[in-house]
């Protein structure tokens, strides 16, 4: 009994360790192989819908437009908003002796009268231009033709009237010498007006301003210069005075477009005085100025009127010539010249804008024709033919009133052969 009992023990005691030998060996081994449990979360999967062709559509569309926006706002980073500019232009203002007289006074001398019935057609513009077709030189006796020199109130009375700038190459700018081109542009700088055509020493030929957000250059030249330029040296000829040379006009042209000119008025002093037509060369010219560039061609010297030109461009804009705007006030008159043109002239009333796209055009011109009268007394006074028929009419004599219709006439129909502004 006791001895099975021992056998039953060994027996236990090996089972035992047999299986305790087992897990020790098996249990290592198998715990290495086996990951750590990681809790997750049930992935979602995201329901997907078939794009449709519309849908396809739509997205091309959206990114068109946005490229579009994108490229506009690129396009039209540079440009300029639009703007509007209303220019009066005249043309030769002109001091005969009789002028210069009539306008002493006890102290110094008055011009105002000559004026006072156009001036409320400068000063409506924006900016107005004419031709100084004199000289102001105080170191000279004041004079008329042949050899002009006015006192420098003259300029007072013109800036009064509403000019802005005045073109000072022309034929007369000489008559004092190389002093007098000095003196004179002095004396209109001094009054806060532009001179352009003429210069003082070596300089910029390009005269640019701005009005109205629009850069504007102006240029001017003249055919001659009365027989005076011997009294320059070659150096000043070069230095001080502008002739009508074809290519110095191109050039200064395509200089003043690279100094951000633009809108470019070129007054050319041409052509054959008391010729109601434009020669050959002055058309030319005139129209090679305008594929250069300019875009007003404003001519002066003949002292009567001559034809108006329309220019249209690629660009759907237009350029304006007129070949001569005739005396806006001189002492010219039938009775003396035997030419009743001389007496008869014409102002410029002209619409400039520039578009959304920088196009400048010159959209419209108003050309109010005028009249030089001569009073009693003695004055020499400018008047709108319409003002001078109406609103004035009470102003002039019979025989006046025939000679205003006469003027307004006889512009009319110059202008009219070219094509007016319509």
């Amino acid at each position: 009994m006791k001895t099975r009992r021992v056998i039953v023990f060994l027996l236990s005691f090996a089972i035992i360790a047999g299986f305790v030998l087992f897990v020790l060996n098996w249990y290592p081994k198998h715990l290495a192989d086996v990951p750590e449990p990681v809790a997750t979360e049930p992935a979602i999967v995201p329901e997907t819908e078939e794009k449709t062709e519309t849908d396809t559509e739509t997205e091309t569309e959206a990114a068109t437009e946005s490229e579009t926006e994108e490229t506009t706002e690129q396009n039209t980073e540079g440009a300029k908003a639009p703007a509007r500019l209303r220019i009066t232009a005249v043309g030769d203002i002109m001091f005969h002796m009789p002028q210069i007289t009539y306008a002493a006074t006890g102290d110094g001398y008055d011009f105002s009268d000559s004026f006072a019935l156009i001036a409320p057609y400068v000063q409506r513009a924006d900016f107005s231009i004419g031709n100084f077709e004199t000289t102001s030189n105080p170191e000279y006796d004041y004079s008329g033709y042949p050899q002009f020199n006015v006192p420098a109130q003259a300029l007072d009375a013109i800036k009064a009237a509403g000019f802005d700038a005045l073109s000072t190459a022309n034929n007369h700018c000489l008559d004092t010498y190389e002093s007098g081109i000095r003196s004179t542009l002095q004396a209109i700088r001094e009054r806060d007006m532009l001179a352009f055509g003429t210069r003082e020493e070596a300089g910029e030929r390009v005269l640019l301003t701005e009005i109205n957000g629009i850069s504007i250059a102006l240029l001017s030249y003249t055919y001659g210069f009365n027989g005076l330029e011997y009294t320059l040296t070659d150096e000043q000829y070069t230095d001080l005075v502008n002739p009508l040379d074809a290519e110095d006009i191109r050039a200064d042209i395509t200089r003043a477009k690279e100094m951000g000119a633009e809108l470019v008025i070129v007054y050319p002093h041409w052509g054959v005085e008391y010729s109601r037509s434009p020669s050959e060369d002055q058309q030319i010219l005139a129209h090679n100025m305008v594929d250069w560039g300019a875009d007003l061609v404003l001519g002066s010297h003949p002292h009567v009127v001559q034809p108006q030109e329309w220019i249209d461009r690629e660009d759907g804009s237009r350029a304006y010539i007129i070949y001569s705007m005739a005396n806006f006030i001189s002492g010219q008159r039938l009775e003396y010249n035997e030419d009743i043109h001389v007496e008869q002239s014409v102002l410029l009333d002209i619409e400039v804008s520039r578009n959304e796209k920088d196009i400048i055009d010159v959209e419209s011109v108003d050309t109010i024709p005028l009249w030089v009268d001569r009073t009693d007394s003695g004055l020499f006074r400018t008047v709108a033919t319409q003002d001078g028929l109406n609103d004035y009419a009470h102003l002039f004599a019979d025989w006046k009133i025939d000679r205003i219709r006469q003027a307004e006439q006889d512009t009319t129909d110059i202008l009219t052969l070219a094509g007016d502004s319509e």
